[in-house]
Formats: C-alpha cells, structure tokens, sequence
C-alpha cells in the first residue's frame, strides 16, 4: 500500500486524505444546477443519492436525519409557480425523503406574500423549522417608520420562522421580525423609540449598503437548542447572529412580553456588529456576511470544550479569505449578560483556517462544522470545496465537488470558481444512528474517469509520496525530477498498478517526456522518492 497519508495530484474529488486522522465518515452534498443529492464517503465514492425531477434544485441546504431520510429545501416548478419575490437561495418547498428516496413529506411556502429561502431545522419533536420571507408593501413600511427618503426600498422583506407539524401541516408557532422593529426619525409612529437604549429590537432603518434591498435581512442559517428552548439565526445583510426565545406562544412571540425571559419575541442576544443597533461603527463588526450558525451542542459535542458555543462561517472579513469562528457569549443565570450597551463577548473565541487561505475564501453560501472527533469542517461554497483539519488546524481531508455548472466532468479536469457552486457540505460520522442498517457500500464516483488513488491504491511497499519534486505538474510534455540522482532507478505506473515506462535517471534532477501517455494520473517509484504527477 502506497503511504496513509497520499497528497496526490487529483484535479477534482478527493484530493487529499489522511485515514488515520480524518473522521471516518460521509459527507453529503447537492451541487448547484442540478437535481442530485449525493453522500459520499472520504474516497469520495458515492455510497447513496437521492436523485429528483431534473427541473428541480435545492433551495439551499440538506441534512441526513436519524432515520436516515433527507430533509431538503428546494424548488421545483412542476410543483409550484415562480413568486412574485425571491431571493438568493430560495426554495419555497421542504421534503423529508427516505433513504430509498421515497417522498414522506412535503411542504409549499411559495406565493406572492411569502418565500421559503435558505436553512430549515428539524426539531427533536419532529417539527421543522423553517425561514421565510415575509413581504411588506410600501403602505405598510411607511406607517412602521421606515425612511423613504434616505432609503431606496418601496417594499421590504423581513424574514420570518415558522414551525411546521410534521404531521398535519399546521404551523404551531412563528416569529416575524416585522413584531420587532424599531426606529428613532418619526415620533409619531408607534414603533419610535431609541435603538441603542433596545437592542432587543430591530432598526426597521438599518441598510446593508447605502442603496438597500428588499430582501432586508436575508437570513441564511436557523438552529435550535432543546435545553435553552432557543432558536439561533444568521442574519447576513446585519452581518449578526440573533438568539429567539421559542418558549414563547404565538401571541407572544408577536409581542414584547412573556416567555421564559419576558421579552416575547424580543432578541434575547444579537452579536456581530454594534452598528446594527448604533452602538458601534460598521468598521469594527466581527462578522462579514457570515453563513451556519450554530450552537455546538448535542448529540456530538456533550464533552468538547466547545460545548454550547456558537460556530460560524465567516466569509468575507476581506477579499482573500474567509474563517470559521466559535464565539461563546456570556451567560449569567441564564441571561445573555451586556457590556457598556452590547452583548459579551468583546471578540470571538477562537478562529480556525486552513493553511491555504485561498482554499477556504467563499463570499456566499458555505458551512463550518465541529466534528466528533474534534476535528474542524470548512466548506467553501463558492468553490465547492470541504476540508476537514485537526485541532492544530493540519489538513487531513480534502474533496472538491467534481461537476462544472451541474455537470460532472472527468478526473483531470480544471475547475475555476463558482463552476461547482455547491451550498453546504455536512459530514457525519460513520457510526452517526441515521446510517444503521444502511446499506453503505460505494457504488462508484461522481466524476468521470475517476481515479482509485486514494482507496485503492497501488499494491507496493510502502511509499510516501511527495507532492513536491515534480514540476511542472500537471503536464503535457516533460516533468522533472528535482531529487533523483543519476542512475536512479524509476518506474511509472497508472493508478491500476500497471507498469508504464521503466528507466533510470541519465542525469541529476533528470527531464522525462510524458507526451506518449494517456492522459490520467501516474505515480512514479524509485529507491529514494515517490511521486504522482497528472498527464493532460
């Protein structure tokens, strides 16, 4: 067997995998512009998909539930009619599908007032929460406040959660931040007040950017803890998380009293940018355009350090790169205790990134996990691109979404950004209750003219192989050998183990010409060093 860590020279799919630390498990995916959803094990072999309508595509996320069904949010025009409003990463339909993708359930929240968008949550009670856009015309916008001479909108958005029952359809509780806003031009209004001195509240004046958009918050990531009874958002455009009381009932959650901490559907903790509530200045916000907030909490993570904080993808602190943060704020009594007028903690807890910062930039979309084994997940939406590290931030798997524009293309190929857009990828562990009694055999890639480099590889002695003494690579001509001496021996095998080209070096840091070879992936074996190399 080659070495257990191989850094080989994959284009797409599985780049890199170090068996021993990488968590053992799989990890699921539905690409952009496409109608597949795909969990795939390290190798990156597929080992179940859920295949739909090919009109359909996923609204924004996907989650393997404990029976192993998947729960999706997506769109599909057989189904229901364009809205009359939308936005990125809108679904308007939620399925529970089984593992033999068999349709359990669905729900539709797609019309001309309101939109499905982004994450939906399922609950341990087997509701499901879920994000919607609530629309408000200019009528209505005027009356609360809003600034139309400062502000460009002439409708706004404001998001909405709702907890459908499973089994009847029915909503059983919702929040609208529409309840819960605030503004400070107009006394005359019946939502005048000071924002800084009600942080509980939300600036119904707060823009983004200076023009505006209708979708005003654009909330992209929903979470719930069952032992604070809390719900957990990400809301972008304020670049903050928000933390809701879901003690509350219907009525309260309207209001601005009752619930366990008798603000109703007031924000118990809003964190990221002062600014928001005119408390800071928008240059000192911690988040930027951050995506997946969520709380590091049961089933897997009871014994981490980490338990009960916040993970959170950080996109675009600026054009380079892109971080995960944990922030863990400060609880006293059960209270989201505040410093000088803005929530505690003053900075974020511990930041995590790949050594590669360019692998991990993604201004939209993405996830961050905590993994069972206490390893890190980044995925880079924008590159469709997931790396597991370890604590001290070491990569030991990589994979990179084999399909360009909703097609998948061959082991070897270049993909450059946003060609495999894909939303979120989420990783569960082998042992994970969802996959018991699944049968999880691979059943082959998703690329085409895949490589078994990583799974399958040569049967040798042991090499390491080096990812480094081989350039350029990939090639179409020669390739160097920076560290083979002359007379070194070497022989070229394909990755089926077959015997290529057998030679010996004629000088120090010897050239070959690989123009006779089939494109593919090749490893080369000496005395001294092992390399792989990519013939295109």
């Amino acid at each position: 067997m080659i070495a257990q860590q191989i850094i080989a020279q994959n284009t797409v799919g599985t780049l890199l995998l170090n068996e021993s630390l990488a968590l053992d498990g799989y990890t699921v995916y539905t690409p952009n512009k496409q109608s597949t959803t795909y969990l795939i094990d390290n190798c990156g072999q597929v080992v179940n998909q859920w295949t739909d309508n090919p009109m359909a595509g996923l609204g924004a996320d996907q989650y393997i539930l404990e029976d192993g069904s998947l729960l999706i949010s997506k769109f599909d025009p057989s189904i229901t009619t364009e809205p009359s409003i939308g936005t990125g990463g809108s679904g308007g339909i939620i399925e529970i599908r089984s593992w033999e993708n068999e349709l359990k359930w669905r729900y539709v929240i797609r019309d001309s007032l309101q939109l499905q968008h982004h994450d939906i949550h399922m609950m341990p009670n087997g509701n499901v929460l879920a994000i919607a856009l609530d629309r408000h015309f200019l009528e209505e916008i005027v009356v609360m406040g809003f600034d139309t001479s400062s502000n460009n909108q002439r409708e706004l958005w404001p998001d909405k959660i709702i907890e459908i029952d499973t089994a009847t359809n029915e909503i059983v509780w919702e929040w609208r931040a529409w309840d819960h806003t605030i503004q400070d031009l107009d006394s005359e209004k019946i939502n005048f007040g000071s924002v800084p001195d009600n942080p509980q509240l939300i600036d119904i004046n707060y823009q983004e950017f200076s023009f505006g958009r209708q979708d005003w918050m654009h909330s992209n990531s929903i979470d719930y803890n069952e032992d604070l009874d809390q719900i957990l958002i990400s809301v972008r455009n304020f670049q903050e998380v928000w933390i809701i009381d879901h003690s509350t009932t219907k009525e309260e959650a309207a209001s601005d009293t009752g619930g366990l901490y008798g603000i109703g559907g007031g924000l118990l903790f809003r964190w990221g940018n002062d600014h928001a509530y005119k408390k800071g200045e928008f240059i000192d916000r911690h988040f930027y355009y951050q995506h997946d907030a969520s709380w590091l909490d049961e089933p897997f993570h009871s014994s981490s350090e980490f338990f009960n904080m916040i993970s959170v993808y950080n996109n675009f602190i600026n054009s380079e790169y892109s971080l995960g943060a944990i922030l863990n704020p400060t609880v006293v009594d059960g209270i989201y205790k505040m410093g000088e007028g803005t929530y505690l903690p003053n900075n974020i807890y511990q930041t995590i990134s790949h050594p590669d910062t360019v692998k991990q930039l993604s201004a939209a979309a993405s996830n961050f996990q905590l993994l069972p084994n206490g390893n890190f997940l980044l995925h880079a939406g924008r590159q469709g691109r997931t790396m597991e590290l370890t604590s001290d931030d070491d990569p030991v798997w990589e994979y990179f979404v084999p399909m360009r524009n909703g097609v998948a293309i061959d082991q070897g190929d270049i993909l450059q950004v946003s060609d495999n857009f894909t939303f979120s990828g989420r990783k569960y562990p082998a042992d994970y209750i969802g996959f018991e009694d699944k049968d999880l055999s691979p059943k082959g890639y998703i690329e085409l003219m895949p490589s078994d480099l990583f799974c399958n590889p040569l049967s040798t002695d042991v090499y390491k192989i080096n990812e480094y003494g081989v350039f350029p690579n990939p090639s179409s001509f020669n390739i160097t050998l920076t560290n083979l001496k002359a007379g070194d021996p070497l022989t070229i095998f394909d990755v089926y183990g077959n015997s290529v080209l057998t030679t010996s070096a004629i000088k120090d840091s010897p050239t070959l010409n690989i123009q006779k070879l089939d494109p593919g992936i090749y490893i080369i074996l000496s005395d001294k060093e092992s390399y792989s190399f990519v013939k295109i």
